[in-house]
């Protein structure tokens, strides 16, 4: 018996869902894994100068980056709006004009087979486009005789200069009154009469597309517009060292200068103030005192029969005035004696000095270069206050419209002050001789000898060249015993002494004593003593002579 239709669309049914899953299951693909990307790339850069007519440049360096790219393409914008300009495997982009005031960045898509895009972060910004600028432009030159009729022609050398000029236009000038006279791309002026006197100057404009205009500095001057006659005249020249109190002198080459001038008369003009300071014949001006800190000029004039007289361009400074400097001669040097009591002079030859000075300041330092307080004198006297130290005196030498010279004598040398001794002997006897020595001596000088109180002249002794003395003095006979000084003396001055006590010998005849300045320490207490020795005498005597007439 069949079963019911129902029963039968549903077992169908399931059968035809379990076929289905199946099929569903097995053809089901297994997960696929990811595709391996760039690595290790880097950021474009972009290279150019910007100016306009010139080319970006896109660079990617690929060291390091795997897998190899099959391309690369760059992708360019605008840095202002970040507008795309361009896209592309073109690594390059012009700078245009359109991109004027901006710059452009890239960016690069990486692409390999097998492997993802990949699109880089965008390069650093490029230089602002801008407008180039003229290199290497010489300045304009100007031709021509300058002779009423004739064209003066501007020329402007362009070799080496960058780009080279769509246009270059001229602006002409008067040299007098730098007046505008003509303005365009005419390379020539006429030299007509209304310049007569007076020269020109040109300026150039120069012009390329997408390139700043540029100015040239301006020529130097043409010849003089003048009616025919003198030719080949030369600039003057004023030579002259410009020390006030010498003189400037003009010349001007007549060389090849047709027709030779009957008369050049010369007008000379303060360079500062370009007053006129003196105009003839004559061809030298005395550098005056009152022109000190500028220099002169001249302008010549050339005159002939039937010929236009001829003015020439101004001549290049002169020196600038300026006082002279002194031309040394000897040195200066000291004379004297530096010890104590003694007298430095410093002197100078000054006949030997160019200009010969009109005047000669002193001045004294110490060697440390302490000046010496109130030392402006050429001599100096050997103060105890020098002794030990060295001095030295700087002269200063002034002329008229002379810079003042400073020089200075060589150090003294240590200034000595004289020490003396007895060698340790305490006394000496009349009619002997005692040893005497002394150190910080004038090297090889004489000194003199007395014993004091009242003078006696003990003789002369000469010191050493290390200024010291090793001597003995005899003392005469006659001299009384007491204490005395041995004074040493410079030139009738005394520079020290030493105390020196005389005795006599038993036997010898008594002299009156030696007056004495000021109490002798051991007279009072030898007399005091002699007194009490004389008193107690007598007192023995009586009580002796008491105790014997008791006894009795």
């Amino acid at each position: 018996m069949q079963p019911p239709a129902s029963r039968r669309f549903r077992r169908w049914s399931f059968l035809l869902a379990a076929l289905l899953g199946l099929l569903s299951f097995n053809l089901v693909p297994a997960a696929a894994s990811a595709a391996p990307g760039f690595e290790n790339v880097n950021t474009p850069v972009v290279s150019g100068s910007g100016v306009i007519g010139t080319d970006f440049t896109a660079s990617l360096d690929l060291t390091g980056t795997t897998p190899v790219p099959t391309s690369v393409t760059y992708s360019w914008h605008r840095v202002d709006t970040g507008a795309q300009l361009q896209s592309g495997p073109s690594a390059t982009l012009p700078a245009s004009s359109s991109l004027e005031g901006t710059g452009v960045y890239v960016i690069a898509q990486l692409d390999a087979p097998g492997t993802p895009s990949y699109v880089t972060l965008n390069s650093p910004f490029s230089n602002t486009v801008h407008k180039g600028g003229f290199e290497n432009v010489n300045t304009p030159l100007v031709s021509g005789s300058g002779v009423i009729g004739t064209d003066f022609t501007a020329s402007l050398d362009l070799t080496g200069t960058s780009p080279v000029p769509a246009t270059v236009t001229y602006a002409w000038y008067r040299a007098d009154t730098h007046a505008l006279l003509q303005s365009g791309t005419a390379t020539t002026l006429a030299a007509a009469s209304s310049l007569e006197g007076t020269g020109v100057y040109v300026i150039a404009t120069l012009e390329a597309p997408n390139t700043h205009n540029y100015v040239t500095l301006n020529s130097p001057f043409s010849n003089t517009v003048h009616e025919g006659g003198f030719e080949n005249v030369n600039t003057p020249v004023v030579s002259g060292s410009g020390v006030i109190g010498t003189d400037f002198t003009a010349s001007l080459d007549l060389t090849g200068t047709t027709p030779v001038p009957a008369t050049v008369t010369y007008a000379w003009y303060r360079a500062d103030t370009h007053a006129l300071l003196q105009s003839g014949t004559a061809t030298t001006l005395a550098a005056a005192s009152s022109l000190e800190g500028t220099g002169v000029y001249v302008i010549a004039t050339l005159e002939a029969p039937d010929t236009q007289n001829y003015v020439t361009p101004n001549s290049p400074f002169s020196n600038t005035v300026h006082k002279g400097g002194f031309t040394p001669g000897d040195a200066p040097t000291l004379h004297g004696l530096h010890s104590l009591f003694g007298q430095l002079t410093a002197d100078i030859d000054t006949t030997t000095w160019a200009p010969t000075p009109t005047s000669v300041s002193w001045a004294w330092y110490l060697s440390d270069g302490t000046p010496i307080a109130g030392a402006d004198q050429a001599s100096l006297a050997m103060t105890a206050d020098l002794v030990g130290k060295s001095v030295y005196a700087v002269a200063t030498l002034r002329a008229a419209n002379t810079v003042d010279y400073v020089i200075a004598t060589p150090p003294s040398g240590r200034i000595a002050a004289p020490t003396l001794s007895i060698s340790g002997v305490k006394s000496v006897t009349a009619g002997s001789s005692v040893p005497f020595k002394a150190w910080g001596l004038l090297f090889d000088t004489e000194y003199t000898f007395e014993l004091h109180s009242q003078p006696i002249a003990l003789g002369a002794r000469t010191s050493s060249a290390a200024g010291t003395l090793d001597t003995t003095f005899a003392i005469p006979a006659s001299v009384p015993s007491g204490t005395h000084r041995l004074v040493m003396l410079l030139n009738g001055q005394e520079v020290g002494s030493v105390k020196i006590e005389v005795v006599r010998e038993t036997g010898q005849q008594s002299e009156p004593a030696l007056a004495r300045t000021g109490a002798d320490e051991t007279v009072l207490p030898a007399l005091g003593v002699v007194s009490l020795m004389a008193v107690g005498g007598v007192l023995v005597l009586s009580r002796s002579r008491r105790r014997a007439n008791t006894a009795a």
